[in-house]
């Protein structure tokens, strides 16, 4: 506990079993972990007498930080089928780098596929996040932090499945998701259950969400779903700031919001620009539209009769215009290195979702350097590495 470790080879596990982990750090020096299969068997036990988290480690610890490091699922089949006397109605958390995430999260990518099959266990007692289930909690004192990662994981599962998390109570900063979400089912009744989002499914009061895309390479479909499916976060009660979802085809039987489906939070500087298909009932951009909750500068990328356009703050822009608008409240690079958006002929990006805290602070600097692994005066950091480690990008003017 407390101690700091560093990879120095890239490392296969098979029939592992994740431990959950109080540690002061792990640097991957850009190494990676393969995870080739896990203790099936011991996960089964353990799911009877509690909550089981899978992922490389079980629960990542307040304090703990990890960073620059690779985490590979090679193709893999999950089996957590059992037969019950009594079901335990414990829940199952899955994350590529941790079933829940207490700590600090920076530099990872997780990339490869996951396919879990729980035949058993209600959807509902499921939640799968390509980086973590959960990020942080209602008790916990620190901020839970993921920043500056990457993760292109397939995962399926009947479950609540976000590409980063299922659920952020804590930052998610300078991150993006570009796999592949299957939550399919042939059960009809499973729909109510079954919940999908490309970022987070649901981003809660005071969680922080910023600098951060969603956005697909293959044509095929990216999210697919038998239940409510968004784009980016399902349900919002916290913030996004200069966030999009780009190259998305949505294939579901539910509803669906092409960025969100339900806001309760605030919402600024964001777009989404996706292709729907199958669903009755769906909206380009916000499909609850009962409380809109506060909606600034955001963009549709759609044909007018194609999204609800009646929400304060959105505003629809015809694919032939993304070019010609005025893109109120996004900040533009003039020259390399500065601004927070690049042009480009499918909308704005986030290059490298590089950060500036000139124009967006996501947590003030005190709460940021609470969450790193150890006390700055034991620490061989600095105060300007630790912001450089969370994310922060300084103009050399």
């Amino acid at each position: 506990e407390g101690k700091y470790y560093k990879l120095g080879d890239n490392i296969e596990l098979e029939n592992y079993t994740p431990m959950d982990v109080a540690i002061g750090g792990l640097a991957g020096g850009e190494y990676t972990i393969t995870i080739k299969t896990f203790n099936e068997p011991q996960l089964k036990t353990n799911y009877l007498t509690g909550d089981i988290n899978i992922g490389l480690f079980g629960t990542l610890a307040e304090n703990s930080v990890i960073q620059n490091l690779k985490v590979n699922y090679s193709p893999m089949l999950i089996n957590l089928n059992a037969e019950y006397e009594e079901h335990p109605g414990n829940e199952v958390f899955f994350g590529g780098i941790a079933g829940k995430n207490l700590g600090v999260i920076t530099n990872v990518n997780v990339f490869g596929s996951v396919k879990i099959v729980a035949n058993n266990i209600a959807a509902q007692l499921i939640s799968c996040g390509g980086i973590t289930a959960t990020n942080g909690d209602l008790e916990s004192e620190k901020i839970a932090t993921i920043t500056k990662s990457s993760v292109t994981l397939s995962i399926e599962a009947i479950a609540a499945i976000g590409g980063i998390a299922e659920s952020n109570y804590g930052k998610i900063v300078n991150t993006n998701f570009g796999g592949k979400i299957i939550s399919n089912s042939d059960l009809p009744n499973l729909a109510s259950e079954v919940l999908t989002a490309g970022f987070v499914v649901n981003n809660t009061a005071n969680a922080y969400i910023s600098l951060s895309y969603v956005e697909f390479t293959s044509d095929d479909y990216s999210l697919l779903s038998v239940g409510k499916t968004a784009g980016f976060v399902l349900n919002n009660d916290g913030t996004i700031n200069n966030c999009y979802i780009s190259k998305a085809k949505i294939f579901t039987q539910g509803n669906i919001g092409g960025f969100v489906y339900s806001n309760s939070g605030v919402i600024n500087n964001t777009y989404s620009y996706v292709e729907t298909e199958n669903s009755l009932f769906y909206s380009k951009f916000i499909y609850d539209t009962t409380d809109t909750g506060e909606i600034t500068n955001c963009y549709c990328i759609a044909e007018p009769d194609d999204t609800n356009s009646e929400v304060e703050g959105l505003y629809i822009v015809r694919p032939i215009d993304i070019n010609t608008i005025e893109w109120k409240g996004f900040i533009f690079a003039k020259t390399e290195g500065e601004g927070l958006w690049s042009k480009s002929p499918e909308g704005p990006k986030l290059p490298n979702a590089k950060f500036n805290p000139i124009y967006d602070l996501p947590v003030p600097v005190a709460l940021i350097i609470d969450t790193m692994f150890c006390p700055l005066s034991k620490a061989s950091f600095t105060f300007l590495q630790v912001l450089i480690l969370c994310g922060y990008k300084f103009n050399n003017s």
